[in-house]
Formats: C-alpha cells, structure tokens, sequence
C-alpha cells in the first residue's frame, strides 16, 4: 500500500549495534504518554530463519548493510529481553533512503538459534498480524524482473506481474521475502498527493512505510495513538475494487480498509516521521489466530523499535491501554540502555522501547 518517509541514525547513537537512534522530535509532534517521551521509530526489526538468504534478499532490493552481520552472541540481560533463555542470535542492520526525506531507514534482521522457535513462513497476507514493508522505485518493473531472473521473487500479487488502478496509479507488486513477511513495491507518482499531508514533497525512491493487517481498526488506532501516531484519516470507509483483488490476489469485491500514520523518527532531520500503515479486511481470515501466538524468536516476526525517554511512565501507559507483556519487565541491557518489549492488543503485534543512556552534558 502506498506511502512514504524515513529514519536516521544521529551522532549521538551511530556506534549503537542494534541500529537505535537519538535525536529530536519531529516538529508538531506532542508527547505521547504523561511524564514520558517518545523520541521516535528507530527502525524495524525482522527476525529471520537464515540471516545470509535475508541479507542476499534486501541486498537485491537496494539495501546496504551497515552493521553486522555479527557473530553468535548471548547475554543474560537481552536474552531476558527477549524471553529467549538459551537462545544465541546473530544481527545485522541494513539501510535504505527515504522515500520522502533526506533520510534513511534502518531494517534490523536477527537470526536466533537454541530456541523454541515456529517458522511462520506461509502466504498468509489477509491473516491479522501479517506485516509488509513499503519501497518506491523509480523502475518497479526493473526491480521486479530483477527478483524473478534471481530466483527471489515470490509474488502475492495476481498472475505475478505488477498492476495499475484505473486512476493511473504507478505500478504496484507485493511479495514475500524468504521469511514469508511482506514486501511491497510501487513506482513514483507526482504530486499534489491527495492521500497524504500537503506538505510531504516529492517522493523519491526509497523506504516508503511499514504496515500491518489488523482485526479491528478503532482498537488499533486508539492504541497506536498512546505511541504518538497521528492519524489523518478517518479510515471508515470500506473500499473495494479490481485493483486491490489483484494487488493482494483476493476473492473479486473483497472489501477493506486502510489507515495511514504518521509519527516521529527518531533523527535530527527536519520533519522526519515514521509512517505506518493499517489494513483491516471485512472478512478474509478475520477470525484467524494469525501470529497473536508467535515467540519474538520465531522467523516471520517483525518489531517495530521506538527511543524513548521516561521509559518506565511509557511502559506502565501502554499496558494501561492494552498492550500484553512480553519481557519480564524493564531490562538494563550491557550498553547501558534500558529496554522493554510488548505486544499490541488487537494482533499481537511485537514493540520494544529503548531508552539510551544519559551521557554527561547531554541533557
């Protein structure tokens, strides 16, 4: 689904190994919990069943790898974290431009071994908690050739070819990376956007937005607020059409919905903001578990990581409006950083906060 904008890392944070960022608010962006801060979306972890075929994959799609990949690593504190005990896990950070902002984004893959862990590589795009991941490419049909003549391409989208709406929308393909997550692709359109705030300018290619299929839109937006989205659109209505049957490959007239959001990443970049996208399906898999019972170790899992400051008033808000444990509280982590992560109510959806550490004359 279409959509745009970015992530940097600042000076600040550039030697963090998990890709965390530091930095300022996005302007117009108010504190999203009392007494608590959230900096920003750091980035987008995926958790992977075979890091060097994941890194092989994003590598095709015009990623670059700045750190890692790492050697097998454990320690008590992040195993914690992660609910993992015994578990050994290798990371590595990619990065991408922006599809709106002098920007980047950063992608975190980690492979975890000696866990408990399901594999949730299945074409299971309309099940609640399935995520996707936007790009804009100025040649979508030469990133797509590309993937197939590579052997990469596993296509969600009808017949396997890109598609166009009938009001001339550029052309749009979601697929599968090898960990059954979603991929989409779409080339640039020119503005004025009528889907987006007027003063997002001219796209360009990049990482355009990170997205999830959900079971109940008004329980997800109210629970995504507390994390400070911004939602433009009222996202009621249900729409339906040929374009989206053959986009998601789905029954013909199959209806749904899409919300769009924005909110701050965590960079010194101006204006720069996270987008995230929502899509709920009137009935497809509805009531499908989807991946509400996924373990953070399992390939097919995504997080979305967000800096924060006053970590503890933030932890404690977000289980007052639904969010599920998953650590065993806060954990202070080697870096010095504290972390925690939780699951959204309405799927299950994976987030960690980070909160850096407070270094002397900072702050």
């Amino acid at each position: 689904m279409p959509r745009a904008q970015a992530c940097r890392l600042s000076a600040r944070t550039l030697g963090w190994l998990l890709a965390a960022f530091a930095g300022l608010p996005a302007p117009g962006f108010a504190d999203a919990v009392n007494a608590g801060h959230i900096v920003g979306t750091t980035a987008v972890g995926r958790q992977v069943a075979d890091l060097d075929r994941s890194l092989r994959y994003y590598r095709a799609l015009g990623m670059v790898v700045i750190s890692g990949p790492t050697r097998w690593t454990s320690t008590a504190a992040e195993a914690q974290l992660f609910a993992a005990p015994g578990a050994e896990w290798r990371t590595a950070v990619l990065a991408i431009d922006s599809a709106l902002y002098a920007d980047t984004f950063r992608l975190q893959l980690r492979e975890f071994r000696h866990a408990k862990r399901r594999d949730w590589n299945t074409a299971r795009h309309t099940v609640r908690g399935f995520p996707h991941i936007g790009f804009l490419a100025q040649h979508p049909q030469a990133v797509w050739n590309s993937l197939k003549q590579q052997g990469l391409l596993r296509s969600l989208t009808r017949g396997d070819e890109l598609v166009k709406d009938a009001h001339g929308e550029p052309d749009f393909g979601l697929m599968l990376d090898p960990d059954g997550m979603g991929v989409e692709v779409r080339g640039l359109r020119s503005p004025p956007y009528a889907d987006r705030p007027a003063w997002a300018p001219a796209e360009r290619p990049g990482f355009s937005h990170a997205a999830l299929v959900v079971s109940d839109m008004i329980r997800t937006r109210s629970f995504y607020q507390h994390l400070g989205l911004e939602f433009p659109d009222n996202a009621d209505q249900w729409i339906s059409g040929r374009f989206f049957d053959d986009a998601w490959t789905l029954p013909p007239g199959t209806q749904l919905r899409v919300a769009y959001a924005y909110g701050a990443a965590a960079t010194h970049a101006p204006r720069a903001q996270m987008p995230m996208e929502f899509v709920e399906f009137a009935s497809l898999d509805r009531d499908s578990p989807g991946e509400q019972h996924a373990q953070l170790a399992d390939a097919g899992v995504q997080v979305v990581i967000l800096e924060v400051e006053g970590i503890e008033s933030i932890y404690r808000e977000l289980l007052a409006a639904g969010a599920t444990r998953w650590s065993n509280g806060i954990v202070a982590l080697p870096d010095q950083s504290r972390s925690v992560i939780l699951r959204d109510p309405d799927v299950g959806g994976f987030i960690q906060l980070i909160e850096l550490p407070v270094l002397s004359g900072q702050r």
